[in-house]
Protein backbone atom coordinates (compact mmCIF):
# COMPACT_ATOMS: atom_id res chain seq x y z
CA UNK A 1 0.00 0.00 0.00
CA UNK A 2 1.26 3.47 -0.96
CA UNK A 3 0.48 6.93 0.40
CA UNK A 4 -0.28 9.82 -1.94
CA UNK A 5 -0.64 13.51 -1.09
CA UNK A 6 -2.88 15.43 -3.50
CA UNK A 7 -2.74 19.22 -3.26
CA UNK A 8 -5.38 21.26 -5.09
CA UNK A 9 -4.97 24.93 -6.02
CA UNK A 10 -7.51 27.27 -4.47
CA UNK A 11 -8.61 29.17 -7.57
CA UNK A 12 -11.44 26.79 -8.45
CA UNK A 13 -13.65 24.25 -6.72
CA UNK A 14 -13.19 22.09 -9.82
CA UNK A 15 -9.55 21.52 -8.78
CA UNK A 16 -10.78 20.18 -5.44
CA UNK A 17 -13.18 17.96 -7.39
CA UNK A 18 -10.31 16.52 -9.40
CA UNK A 19 -8.42 15.82 -6.18
CA UNK A 20 -11.44 14.09 -4.64
CA UNK A 21 -11.99 12.04 -7.79
CA UNK A 22 -8.38 10.80 -7.75
CA UNK A 23 -8.54 10.22 -3.98
CA UNK A 24 -11.61 7.99 -4.30
CA UNK A 25 -10.00 5.81 -6.98
CA UNK A 26 -6.71 5.44 -5.06
CA UNK A 27 -8.60 4.46 -1.89
CA UNK A 28 -10.66 1.95 -3.85
CA UNK A 29 -7.36 0.46 -5.02
CA UNK A 30 -6.36 0.06 -1.32
CA UNK A 31 -3.96 2.99 -1.10
CA UNK A 32 -3.93 5.98 1.23
CA UNK A 33 -4.74 9.31 -0.39
CA UNK A 34 -4.78 12.61 1.50
CA UNK A 35 -6.14 15.81 -0.03
CA UNK A 36 -4.80 19.23 0.92
CA UNK A 37 -6.57 22.47 0.00
CA UNK A 38 -7.21 25.98 1.27
CA UNK A 39 -9.18 26.79 4.40
CA UNK A 40 -11.90 28.39 2.24
CA UNK A 41 -12.97 24.90 1.16
CA UNK A 42 -13.55 23.68 4.73
CA UNK A 43 -17.34 23.95 4.39
CA UNK A 44 -17.37 21.62 1.38
CA UNK A 45 -15.15 19.04 3.08
CA UNK A 46 -17.26 19.24 6.23
CA UNK A 47 -20.43 18.64 4.22
CA UNK A 48 -18.79 15.69 2.44
CA UNK A 49 -17.44 14.36 5.76
CA UNK A 50 -14.01 13.97 4.14
CA UNK A 51 -10.93 14.95 6.16
CA UNK A 52 -8.41 17.24 4.49
CA UNK A 53 -5.17 19.03 5.29
CA UNK A 54 -5.29 22.82 5.30
CA UNK A 55 -2.60 24.47 3.21
CA UNK A 56 -2.01 28.09 2.18
CA UNK A 57 -2.00 29.12 -1.47
CA UNK A 58 -0.56 32.15 -3.24
CA UNK A 59 -4.00 32.51 -4.88
CA UNK A 60 -5.51 33.52 -1.54
CA UNK A 61 -4.05 37.02 -1.88
CA UNK A 62 -6.78 38.09 -4.31
CA UNK A 63 -8.91 34.95 -4.87
CA UNK A 64 -8.67 35.39 -8.64
CA UNK A 65 -9.66 32.42 -10.79
CA UNK A 66 -6.79 33.15 -13.23
CA UNK A 67 -3.16 33.82 -12.19
CA UNK A 68 -2.42 37.47 -11.46
CA UNK A 69 0.64 39.55 -10.64
CA UNK A 70 -0.60 39.66 -7.04
CA UNK A 71 -0.14 35.89 -6.69
CA UNK A 72 3.61 36.18 -7.23
CA UNK A 73 4.52 39.73 -6.20
CA UNK A 74 5.23 39.06 -2.51
CA UNK A 75 8.15 36.63 -2.52
CA UNK A 76 7.82 36.04 1.25
CA UNK A 77 4.32 34.65 0.75
CA UNK A 78 5.49 32.42 -2.12
CA UNK A 79 8.32 31.11 0.05
CA UNK A 80 6.02 30.53 3.04
CA UNK A 81 3.67 28.45 0.86
CA UNK A 82 6.59 26.24 -0.12
CA UNK A 83 7.69 25.90 3.52
CA UNK A 84 4.13 24.91 4.50
CA UNK A 85 4.12 22.29 1.76
CA UNK A 86 7.48 20.94 2.91
CA UNK A 87 6.20 20.70 6.50
CA UNK A 88 3.07 18.87 5.32
CA UNK A 89 5.08 16.43 3.20
CA UNK A 90 7.44 15.70 6.09
CA UNK A 91 4.49 15.12 8.44
CA UNK A 92 2.56 12.81 6.10
CA UNK A 93 5.58 11.07 4.55
CA UNK A 94 3.84 10.27 1.23
CA UNK A 95 5.40 8.12 -1.47
CA UNK A 96 4.52 10.77 -4.07
CA UNK A 97 2.92 14.19 -4.31
CA UNK A 98 0.36 15.22 -6.92
CA UNK A 99 -0.26 18.92 -7.61
CA UNK A 100 -3.36 20.26 -9.32
CA UNK A 101 -2.58 23.66 -10.86
CA UNK A 102 -0.27 24.38 -7.94
CA UNK A 103 2.67 26.72 -8.68
CA UNK A 104 4.76 26.03 -5.55
CA UNK A 105 4.38 22.31 -4.83
CA UNK A 106 6.94 21.13 -7.37
CA UNK A 107 9.68 23.02 -5.53
CA UNK A 108 8.59 21.59 -2.17
CA UNK A 109 8.55 18.01 -3.44
CA UNK A 110 11.95 18.32 -5.10
CA UNK A 111 13.48 19.89 -2.00
CA UNK A 112 12.20 16.98 0.12
CA UNK A 113 13.29 14.52 -2.56
CA UNK A 114 10.10 12.67 -3.44
CA UNK A 115 8.36 12.17 -6.83
CA UNK A 116 6.14 15.01 -8.02
CA UNK A 117 3.28 14.55 -10.50
CA UNK A 118 1.11 17.24 -11.96
CA UNK A 119 -2.40 17.62 -13.33
CA UNK A 120 -2.87 20.51 -15.73
CA UNK A 121 -4.47 21.63 -18.99
CA UNK A 122 -2.73 21.82 -22.35
CA UNK A 123 -3.12 25.56 -22.90
CA UNK A 124 -1.00 26.39 -19.83
CA UNK A 125 2.04 24.32 -20.72
CA UNK A 126 5.21 26.43 -21.02
CA UNK A 127 5.73 25.49 -24.67
CA UNK A 128 2.20 26.07 -25.89
CA UNK A 129 2.21 27.96 -29.15
CA UNK A 130 -1.36 29.27 -29.09
CA UNK A 131 -2.29 32.72 -27.75
CA UNK A 132 -4.87 32.35 -24.99
CA UNK A 133 -8.29 33.35 -26.23
CA UNK A 134 -7.35 34.27 -29.79
CA UNK A 135 -6.84 32.20 -32.91
CA UNK A 136 -3.42 32.43 -34.52
CA UNK A 137 -4.85 34.43 -37.43
CA UNK A 138 -6.85 36.93 -35.35
CA UNK A 139 -5.78 40.54 -34.85
CA UNK A 140 -3.75 41.03 -31.71
CA UNK A 141 -2.77 37.39 -31.32
CA UNK A 142 0.99 38.03 -31.33
CA UNK A 143 0.65 40.83 -28.79
CA UNK A 144 -1.57 38.60 -26.65
CA UNK A 145 1.01 35.80 -26.75
CA UNK A 146 3.82 38.20 -25.85
CA UNK A 147 1.88 39.60 -22.91
CA UNK A 148 0.93 36.18 -21.52
CA UNK A 149 4.49 34.87 -21.95
CA UNK A 150 5.92 37.98 -20.29
CA UNK A 151 3.57 37.56 -17.33
CA UNK A 152 4.56 33.94 -16.74
CA UNK A 153 8.26 34.78 -17.09
CA UNK A 154 7.79 37.51 -14.49
CA UNK A 155 5.96 35.02 -12.24
CA UNK A 156 8.76 32.49 -12.72
CA UNK A 157 11.38 35.07 -11.72
CA UNK A 158 9.44 35.83 -8.54
CA UNK A 159 9.20 32.14 -7.64
CA UNK A 160 12.92 31.76 -8.30
CA UNK A 161 13.73 34.76 -6.11
CA UNK A 162 11.51 33.45 -3.31
CA UNK A 163 13.29 30.10 -3.33
CA UNK A 164 16.81 31.41 -3.86
CA UNK A 165 17.72 30.94 -0.20
CA UNK A 166 15.74 27.71 0.21
CA UNK A 167 17.98 25.22 -1.55
CA UNK A 168 16.42 25.30 -5.01
CA UNK A 169 19.24 25.82 -7.46
CA UNK A 170 17.42 25.30 -10.76
CA UNK A 171 16.65 28.57 -12.50
CA UNK A 172 12.95 29.12 -13.21
CA UNK A 173 12.39 31.00 -16.43
CA UNK A 174 8.62 30.55 -16.70
CA UNK A 175 6.10 29.86 -13.90
CA UNK A 176 4.36 27.35 -16.15
CA UNK A 177 7.38 25.08 -15.72
CA UNK A 178 6.10 24.53 -12.19
CA UNK A 179 2.97 22.90 -13.64
CA UNK A 180 5.08 20.10 -15.16
CA UNK A 181 5.78 17.00 -13.09
CA UNK A 182 7.81 13.83 -13.39
CA UNK A 183 4.72 12.92 -15.36
CA UNK A 184 2.16 15.54 -16.34
CA UNK A 185 -1.45 14.44 -16.71
CA UNK A 186 -3.56 16.60 -19.03
CA UNK A 187 -7.27 16.53 -18.28
CA UNK A 188 -8.21 17.78 -21.74
CA UNK A 189 -7.73 15.89 -25.03
CA UNK A 190 -5.51 16.62 -28.04
CA UNK A 191 -8.29 17.18 -30.58
CA UNK A 192 -9.61 19.93 -28.30
CA UNK A 193 -6.27 21.47 -27.28
CA UNK A 194 -3.33 20.29 -29.40
CA UNK A 195 -0.27 19.96 -27.17
CA UNK A 196 3.24 19.14 -28.25
CA UNK A 197 3.97 15.46 -27.78
CA UNK A 198 6.68 15.02 -25.19
CA UNK A 199 7.77 12.19 -22.95
CA UNK A 200 5.96 12.23 -19.64
CA UNK A 201 2.83 13.99 -20.93
CA UNK A 202 -0.28 11.88 -20.74
CA UNK A 203 -3.81 12.80 -21.77
CA UNK A 204 -6.03 11.24 -19.11
CA UNK A 205 -9.26 13.10 -19.87
CA UNK A 206 -11.57 14.74 -17.30
CA UNK A 207 -11.35 13.81 -13.63
CA UNK A 208 -14.96 14.00 -12.52
CA UNK A 209 -16.47 14.32 -9.06
CA UNK A 210 -20.25 14.40 -8.73
CA UNK A 211 -20.93 14.29 -4.98
CA UNK A 212 -21.32 18.03 -4.40
CA UNK A 213 -24.04 19.54 -2.17
CA UNK A 214 -26.46 19.91 -5.05
CA UNK A 215 -29.90 21.45 -4.68
CA UNK A 216 -32.65 18.92 -4.14
CA UNK A 217 -34.50 19.06 -7.42
CA UNK A 218 -37.92 17.93 -8.48
CA UNK A 219 -37.08 17.40 -12.13
CA UNK A 220 -40.70 17.05 -13.15
CA UNK A 221 -41.34 20.61 -11.96
CA UNK A 222 -38.38 22.33 -13.67
CA UNK A 223 -37.94 20.52 -16.98
CA UNK A 224 -39.99 22.18 -19.73
CA UNK A 225 -42.69 20.15 -21.41
CA UNK A 226 -42.51 21.77 -24.84
CA UNK A 227 -39.90 24.52 -25.03
CA UNK A 228 -36.19 23.82 -25.66
CA UNK A 229 -34.10 24.04 -22.49
CA UNK A 230 -31.05 26.29 -22.14
CA UNK A 231 -28.78 25.96 -19.10
CA UNK A 232 -26.60 28.82 -17.84
CA UNK A 233 -23.69 27.84 -15.59
CA UNK A 234 -20.86 30.12 -14.49
CA UNK A 235 -19.11 27.40 -12.49
CA UNK A 236 -18.07 28.09 -8.91
CA UNK A 237 -15.55 30.93 -9.29
CA UNK A 238 -17.16 33.36 -11.75
CA UNK A 239 -20.34 35.32 -11.28
CA UNK A 240 -21.96 38.42 -12.73
CA UNK A 241 -25.57 39.38 -12.13
CA UNK A 242 -25.35 41.63 -15.19
CA UNK A 243 -24.27 38.78 -17.48
CA UNK A 244 -26.90 36.50 -15.99
CA UNK A 245 -29.65 39.04 -16.69
CA UNK A 246 -28.53 39.77 -20.25
CA UNK A 247 -28.26 36.12 -21.24
CA UNK A 248 -31.47 35.02 -19.55
CA UNK A 249 -33.45 37.84 -21.14
CA UNK A 250 -32.26 36.96 -24.63
CA UNK A 251 -32.73 33.22 -24.25
CA UNK A 252 -36.28 33.78 -23.04
CA UNK A 253 -36.91 36.07 -26.01
CA UNK A 254 -35.74 33.28 -28.34
CA UNK A 255 -38.31 30.91 -26.82
CA UNK A 256 -36.12 28.89 -24.48
CA UNK A 257 -36.96 27.70 -21.03
CA UNK A 258 -33.93 28.61 -18.88
CA UNK A 259 -32.34 26.98 -15.84
CA UNK A 260 -29.49 28.84 -14.13
CA UNK A 261 -26.88 27.44 -11.75
CA UNK A 262 -25.19 30.17 -9.70
CA UNK A 263 -22.54 27.77 -8.40
CA UNK A 264 -23.24 28.82 -4.82
CA UNK A 265 -22.06 32.37 -5.51
CA UNK A 266 -25.07 34.62 -5.35
CA UNK A 267 -28.73 35.23 -5.87
CA UNK A 268 -30.17 36.45 -9.13
CA UNK A 269 -32.13 39.66 -9.39
CA UNK A 270 -35.85 39.56 -8.66
CA UNK A 271 -36.49 40.84 -12.17
CA UNK A 272 -35.73 37.47 -13.75
CA UNK A 273 -36.68 35.28 -10.79
CA UNK A 274 -40.32 36.10 -11.46
CA UNK A 275 -40.33 34.86 -15.07
CA UNK A 276 -42.37 31.65 -15.42
CA UNK A 277 -39.90 30.06 -17.87
CA UNK A 278 -36.81 30.59 -15.74
CA UNK A 279 -35.49 28.75 -12.69
CA UNK A 280 -32.47 29.99 -10.73
CA UNK A 281 -30.86 27.44 -8.46
CA UNK A 282 -27.70 27.23 -6.39
CA UNK A 283 -25.76 24.13 -7.48
CA UNK A 284 -27.00 21.84 -10.20
CA UNK A 285 -25.95 18.32 -11.20
CA UNK A 286 -25.11 19.24 -14.79
CA UNK A 287 -24.46 15.62 -15.73
CA UNK A 288 -28.12 14.84 -15.01
CA UNK A 289 -29.59 17.98 -16.52
CA UNK A 290 -27.54 18.34 -19.72
CA UNK A 291 -29.15 15.37 -21.53
CA UNK A 292 -32.44 17.30 -21.34
CA UNK A 293 -30.96 20.54 -22.72
CA UNK A 294 -30.56 22.01 -26.18
CA UNK A 295 -27.91 24.60 -25.28
CA UNK A 296 -25.41 25.41 -22.54
CA UNK A 297 -24.12 28.93 -21.92
CA UNK A 298 -21.05 28.70 -19.73
CA UNK A 299 -18.05 30.62 -18.39
CA UNK A 300 -15.91 28.19 -20.37
CA UNK A 301 -14.51 25.98 -17.62
CA UNK A 302 -13.19 22.77 -19.15
CA UNK A 303 -15.07 20.33 -16.95
CA UNK A 304 -18.34 22.11 -17.75
CA UNK A 305 -17.53 22.11 -21.46
CA UNK A 306 -16.57 18.43 -21.43
CA UNK A 307 -19.78 17.49 -19.62
CA UNK A 308 -21.72 19.25 -22.39
CA UNK A 309 -19.69 17.53 -25.10
CA UNK A 310 -20.32 14.14 -23.53
CA UNK A 311 -24.05 14.93 -23.50
CA UNK A 312 -23.81 16.16 -27.12
CA UNK A 313 -24.92 19.69 -26.19
CA UNK A 314 -23.42 22.79 -27.89
CA UNK A 315 -21.79 25.40 -25.65
CA UNK A 316 -21.72 29.16 -26.00
CA UNK A 317 -18.96 30.66 -23.85
CA UNK A 318 -19.08 33.96 -21.99
CA UNK A 319 -15.51 34.06 -20.61
CA UNK A 320 -14.26 35.80 -17.49
CA UNK A 321 -10.54 35.25 -18.14
CA UNK A 322 -8.25 34.28 -21.06
CA UNK A 323 -8.05 30.54 -20.37
CA UNK A 324 -11.83 30.36 -20.62
CA UNK A 325 -11.75 32.41 -23.82
CA UNK A 326 -9.19 29.95 -25.16
CA UNK A 327 -11.52 27.07 -24.37
CA UNK A 328 -14.13 28.83 -26.52
CA UNK A 329 -11.60 28.93 -29.37
CA UNK A 330 -10.98 25.22 -28.90
CA UNK A 331 -14.72 24.55 -29.04
CA UNK A 332 -14.99 26.53 -32.27
CA UNK A 333 -12.03 24.58 -33.71
CA UNK A 334 -13.94 21.29 -33.31
CA UNK A 335 -17.27 22.77 -34.39
CA UNK A 336 -19.11 22.22 -31.10
CA UNK A 337 -19.43 25.74 -29.73
CA UNK A 338 -18.13 29.26 -29.87
CA UNK A 339 -17.53 32.43 -27.86
CA UNK A 340 -20.46 34.75 -27.29
CA UNK A 341 -18.49 37.99 -27.45
CA UNK A 342 -16.02 39.10 -30.10
CA UNK A 343 -12.37 38.08 -29.74
CA UNK A 344 -11.05 40.25 -26.92
CA UNK A 345 -7.48 41.33 -26.18
CA UNK A 346 -6.57 40.63 -22.54
CA UNK A 347 -4.17 42.98 -20.76
CA UNK A 348 -4.53 41.71 -17.20
CA UNK A 349 -8.05 42.88 -16.38
CA UNK A 350 -10.99 40.49 -16.60
CA UNK A 351 -13.31 43.46 -16.96
CA UNK A 352 -12.45 43.54 -20.68
CA UNK A 353 -14.77 40.58 -21.25
CA UNK A 354 -17.70 42.19 -19.45
CA UNK A 355 -17.05 45.41 -21.38
CA UNK A 356 -17.20 43.47 -24.65
CA UNK A 357 -20.61 42.08 -23.69
CA UNK A 358 -21.86 45.52 -22.69
CA UNK A 359 -21.08 46.76 -26.20
CA UNK A 360 -23.16 44.02 -27.82
CA UNK A 361 -26.80 44.84 -28.61
CA UNK A 362 -29.38 42.20 -27.76
CA UNK A 363 -29.94 41.53 -31.45
CA UNK A 364 -26.31 40.47 -31.81
CA UNK A 365 -26.49 38.21 -28.75
CA UNK A 366 -29.49 36.42 -30.23
CA UNK A 367 -27.75 36.18 -33.59
CA UNK A 368 -24.74 34.50 -31.94
CA UNK A 369 -26.99 31.99 -30.21
CA UNK A 370 -28.82 31.14 -33.44
CA UNK A 371 -25.60 30.94 -35.48
CA UNK A 372 -24.36 28.23 -33.13
CA UNK A 373 -27.52 26.16 -32.77
CA UNK A 374 -28.27 26.28 -36.51
CA UNK A 375 -24.86 24.99 -37.67
CA UNK A 376 -25.43 22.24 -40.23
CA UNK A 377 -22.65 19.94 -38.94
CA UNK A 378 -23.32 20.57 -35.25
CA UNK A 379 -25.00 17.26 -34.41
CA UNK A 380 -22.34 15.26 -36.27
CA UNK A 381 -19.48 17.12 -34.57
CA UNK A 382 -20.99 16.67 -31.12
CA UNK A 383 -21.33 12.93 -31.69
CA UNK A 384 -17.70 12.63 -32.82
CA UNK A 385 -16.22 14.42 -29.81
CA UNK A 386 -18.62 12.85 -27.34
CA UNK A 387 -17.33 9.46 -28.44
CA UNK A 388 -13.71 10.62 -28.17
CA UNK A 389 -14.22 11.93 -24.63
CA UNK A 390 -16.01 8.78 -23.56
CA UNK A 391 -12.86 6.83 -24.45
CA UNK A 392 -10.92 8.44 -21.58
CA UNK A 393 -10.98 7.12 -18.03
CA UNK A 394 -9.70 10.16 -16.12
CA UNK A 395 -8.83 9.37 -12.52
CA UNK A 396 -8.56 5.65 -13.25
CA UNK A 397 -5.75 6.31 -15.73
CA UNK A 398 -3.91 8.63 -13.36
CA UNK A 399 -4.24 6.24 -10.41
CA UNK A 400 -3.02 3.21 -12.39
CA UNK A 401 0.06 5.07 -13.63
CA UNK A 402 0.87 6.45 -10.18
CA UNK A 403 0.63 3.02 -8.57
CA UNK A 404 2.78 1.42 -11.29
CA UNK A 405 5.37 4.19 -10.88
CA UNK A 406 5.66 3.34 -7.18
CA UNK A 407 6.42 -0.37 -7.72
Amino acid sequence: MKTFLIVAAGNSLSHVGKALSLRSVLIRKNHTAIVAAGQNFSGIFSWLKIPFAVISDIQERDHSSFPTITWFSDTAIVRNCVLEEIALIERIQPDAVIGIFRFTLKAAAHMVGIPYYSLSCGCLLPDTNEPLGLFSDEAGNKKQQVNIDYFFRYAGSRIGRALNDSGLTKKITDAREMLLGDKTFLWDFPEFMPAREKAGRIHCGPLEWSDWPYDKIDYSSILPATKPLAIISFGTCNFSDYVLNRLSKNLLALGYSVIVSTGGQGESSKQINDHPDLRVLNMLPLKKLLPHASLLISHGGQLTIFAALQAKIPTLVMPFHPEQAHNASCLERIGCGRQLIDATFFYGKSEVYLAALEKMPDTQIRKRIRSLTEQTELSRNLSIYSNILNGYTGAETVADILVNEMK
